[in-house]
Formats: structure tokens, C-alpha cells, sequence
């Protein structure tokens, strides 16, 4: 059986009349590292403070290791919270801002300076206790807050947007550095980020969020290869998303009926029921430029627009007659083989066992994601 370091059922949050959190329903590993992502405003940050202890719970239930925490403090719930902006005290050096949590919780001045060397050294930060939050680089301070919330050794840390105002190439490197710290003290871990790059390459599961719901939870695989609802494929990736109806169902080949044509869907899906919204998602990278005289399962037709290289890919940006915007990606020997220019009429296709059928709703906050 497995052991749950963190149970959440049926949890939501309301400020007043409005909804943040709707029966949120999540267990989570010992040891897992989770990725809350999501628009602004549709709940993750919530529903991490409702974990901590920030937040009342308007209902449901949160368990911490098997025990319900729900009118817990959070300095009794043995978890740990690291802020976007790290929350040093400036006038405290490095040792002190480490310390302080063991500090509070009356531990012996020999025993701290101890335990908040061992932890500086797990940082990468040795040598560095006396200097002040100022003195430090961005990174740096990032580790030292890193460091007091692992010093207690809490059963799970909670990180909210915890790489958000570093520059790209400090995030990136800091994203590896805060992974495999995590690997090797096996600490259970949820992080809330709206970064895809940060949730992709760090969550061994992402909790997908949209409007105070979840729409879907999986591995990052699943999440970007798989989309299971409208709003995952077009929050996640490069997803071209088209609306329609099913015309006919051979087999495992669904035909569906857009204001585009009708398009081929290879799918292992069950089918929608009558009258349920449905349409399909086509990830950029699986959609090539035809070349005269060559054919695919399905077809569309454009103007290209703008086209963005950017090295190990080339982005290209094509119009659609109804106006619509379809981005592919193409690697470098692709793009290079027949070189899309501005202007140029192209046309696009893709696999039919490649696109993926998706089911309703089709909007958010009763505004249309994509098609009428």
C-alpha cells in the first residue's frame, strides 16, 4: 500500500459568495514531488495555503501523514512554506535566517549552529553564515531560504512560485539544483508555479488547475502528450484545438465535423455520448509542412505569418482563412528541407492516429476556449 504524506478530500475555499476551491481531491506519495499549475487566480496558491494552514477550510478535509490537520496552526502542521520573494530578515545573517525556525522551537544554541552548518553545506553554501541576505546573489538568497524551510525537517515542503522573479537562465539552473536536492532527501514536495517549463521538467505528477477545479492530473508525459479536457490542450504546449461534431465512427477512426472540414481521429478513448462537446488537439511539433504532391490524413491550408527560429526549433506562425492561428515546430533539418517564408500559401498535415479527441466543456468563465 502506499504511504500518503498528504490527503486532500473534497476540500474547498470560499472568500464570501465566490468559489476558489471546488472539491479539490488529491493524494500525494511519500517522497513525490507535485506541480500545482495554472492560470492566475484559478486556485493553486489557495489550496497550498489551505495545505499550510494560511487558509481556513470553508469544507473538506486535509490529512498530513494520516492525521486531519484542518484546525491545526500552521507551525503545527510539520510543513514548511517557501515564498516567491524568500521572506529573509535582512538584518539577520545567513546563520540566523537558517536557524531561526530551530531557534523557535527552542533548540540549544550548540545544537543549531551545528545543525544549520550541516545545512549550509547541503546548499552549497559553507562559508557563507556570517554574510546578510544584501551581500548575496539572487540564487544564493533562494538556497538560504531553501535552507531554513528544510531545517526542521518537516514531513512536506511547500513551495509557492518559489523560482518567479529570477531571470531565465538563474531559474533554469536553480529548477535542476532544487530537484535533485529534493531526490536526495526524499522530502515530499508541492510547488506552485503558472512556469509549464518549471512543472514539466520538476513534477513527477502535475495537478493541471483551471477556475478553483482540477482539470486533470498526471505526468508531465501524460499532461503534454495527452490532454485530457479543452483547457489542458490549450493552456499546455503549442496545441493547435478545434471544436466540432462527430460525423461518423469507424472502428477506432472518428471523423469530426468543424467549420475548418472534417478531420480523422485515431482514438482508444471512449466515445462522447450524444450531444456532448468534443474536438481534438494536434501538438505543433506533429504538424509538417506538405510538400507538392504529398498527402496526409488530414489537411489544412494557411498564410505564413511570422516565422521564429530559435535554434534547436523553428516556430512557424500560420494563418488560417477563418483567421485562426496555427503554430508548428519543425527541427532545424526540417525547416531547412523546404524553408517556409513570410507570405508563402502552405499546407499543413498531420497523422490521424497523432491528434487527440478531446471532451467538453468547451469554455471557461462561459467564454468559448476556441472555435464559436
Amino acid at each position: 500500500m502506499p504511504e500518503y504524506d498528504v490527503v486532500c478530500e473534497n476540500l474547498c475555499k470560499n472568500f464570501g459568495d465566490f468559489e476558489a476551491v471546488k472539491n479539490f481531491n488529491l493524494k500525494v506519495e511519500k517522497g513525490e514531488y507535485i506541480a500545482f499549475l495554472g492560470p492566475s487566480g484559478c486556485g493553486k496558491s489557495t489550496t497550498l495555503r489551505c495545505i499550510a494552514g494560511h487558509n481556513d477550510i470553508t469544507s473538506g478535509e486535509v490529512f498530513l501523514r494520516g492525521k486531519v490537520v484542518n484546525d491545526l496552526p500552521p507551525g503545527q502542521r510539520d510543513t514548511s512554506m517557501m515564498f516567491q520573494n524568500f521572506a529573509l530578515f535582512p538584518h539577520k545573517t545567513v546563520n540566523d535566517n537558517v536557524g531561526f525556525g530551530l531557534k523557535m522551537r527552542g533548540i540549544s544554541v550548540g545544537e543549531r549552529h551545528k545543525r544549520v552548518e550541516e545545512m549550509l553545506q547541503v546548499v552549497g553554501l559553507e562559508g557563507m553564515g556570517r554574510r546578510k541576505p544584501g551581500e548575496l546573489s539572487g540564487g544564493q538568497q533562494q538556497r538560504v531560504a531553501l535552507a531554513r524551510a528544510l531545517i526542521t525537517e518537516p514531513a512536506v515542503l511547500l513551495l509557492d512560485e518559489p523560482l518567479g522573479h529570477l531571470d531565465e537562465l538563474l531559474r533554469i539552473k536553480l529548477r535542476g539544483e532544487l530537484k535533485n536536492l529534493q531526490r536526495k532527501l526524499g522530502i515530499t514536495s508541492i510547488h506552485v508555479t503558472h512556469n509549464q517549463d518549471e512543472c514539466l521538467t520538476m513534477g513527477d505528477r502535475l495537478v493541471v488547475m483551471n477556475e478553483g477545479i482540477i482539470e486533470q492530473i498526471g505526468t508531465p508525459q501524460d499532461i503534454y502528450i495527452r490532454p485530457a479536457t479543452f483547457f489542458v490542450a490549450t493552456f499546455v504546449g503549442d496545441n493547435f484545438v478545434l471544436r466540432g461534431e462527430i460525423e461518423s465512427v469507424d472502428k477506432n477512426i472518428v471523423s469530426l465535423k468543424t467549420t475548418m472540414g472534417t478531420f480523422k481521429i485515431n482514438t482508444q478513448r471512449s466515445l462522447p455520448e450524444k450531444g456532448e462537446d468534443v474536438g481534438f488537439s494536434i501538438r505543433a511539433d506533429l504538424i509538417h509542412v506538405l510538400r507538392d504532391g504529398q498527402k496526409s490524413d488530414n489537411q489544412i491550408e494557411g498564410v505564413v505569418e511570422f516565422v521564429e527560429y530559435i535554434g534547436y526549433v523553428v516556430k512557424v506562425r500560420t494563418r488560417l482563412e477563418s483567421g485562426d492561428e496555427v503554430i508548428i515546430k519543425q527541427t532545424q533539418d526540417e525547416y531547412f528541407e523546404t524553408p517556409p517564408k513570410e507570405g508563402d500559401q502552405i499546407r499543413l498535415g498531420w497523422a490521424a492516429d497523432e491528434a487527440i479527441l478531446l471532451t467538453g466543456p468547451y469554455t471557461v468563465g462561459g467564454k468559448s476556449i476556441y472555435g464559436e
